[in-house]
C-alpha cells in the first residue's frame, strides 16, 4: 500500500502502484484527490437541500465525467 485517498468524507481507500509506476500513481490521486476537494462542498451543499447523499453525488460526477477529465466537462470549463 502507497498511500489513502479520500473518497468521500466517510471512507479511506488505500491505494497501490505497481513498481516503477509509483509517480505516475501519486500524480493520479492527487488529480482525482483535487476534483473530490472541488466538487465535496457543492456535494454536501445539494445532499442538505435534496437529501441525496453527497458520496453518491460525487461518486456519479466521478463515473459522469471520468474524473473531470472527459472531453465534455473540458467544454464546460
Amino acid at each position: 500500500m502507497t498511500g489513502l485517498v479520500l473518497a468521500s468524507s466517510l471512507t479511506m481507500i488505500p491505494t497501490v502502484a505497481p513498481f516503477g509506476e509509483e509517480n505516475v500513481a501519486i500524480a493520479a490521486t492527487n488529480a482525482n484527490q483535487t476534483f473530490i476537494n472541488t466538487l465535496a462542498p457543492l456535494a454536501q451543499a445539494s445532499q442538505e437541500k435534496y437529501g441525496v447523499l453527497s458520496s453518491i453525488t460525487l461518486a456519479q460526477g466521478i463515473l459522469e465525467s471520468g474524473w473531470g477529465k472527459s472531453e465534455l466537462t473540458k467544454k464546460g470549463k
